[in-house]
């Protein structure tokens, strides 16, 4: 998965999805640190992504909903950006 991508995904589990409902995930991200290198970085946001997928999962599971892939919500988001380009074109 691409770091645009990574990002893109950590952006939608941070506001908690889709912003239509109320209550932060109970994920957190790790403390950036200032000294580590560029792969190291990509290297914990890959772990990140997984420990909040594993969150938002076990929460769906809860639920009694599926489990979400990394793809699903890549898929998710690429579509909800075409969503707001959209919009914002006319």
């Amino acid at each position: 998965m691409s770091a645009a991508a990574r990002g893109t995904l950590f952006a939608v589990f941070k506001r908690g999805g889709n912003g239509r409902r109320k209550g932060a995930a109970l994920w957190m991200p790790s403390t950036a640190q200032p000294d580590l290198s560029a792969e190291q970085e990509r290297d914990l946001a890959g772990d990140d992504l997984e420990e909040l997928l594993a969150a938002t999962n076990a929460k769906r599971l809860a639920r009694g909903k599926r489990e979400l892939r990394a793809d699903d919500v890549e898929l998710r988001v690429f579509f909800e950006e075409q969503e707001a380009r959209r919009r914002r074109e006319g």
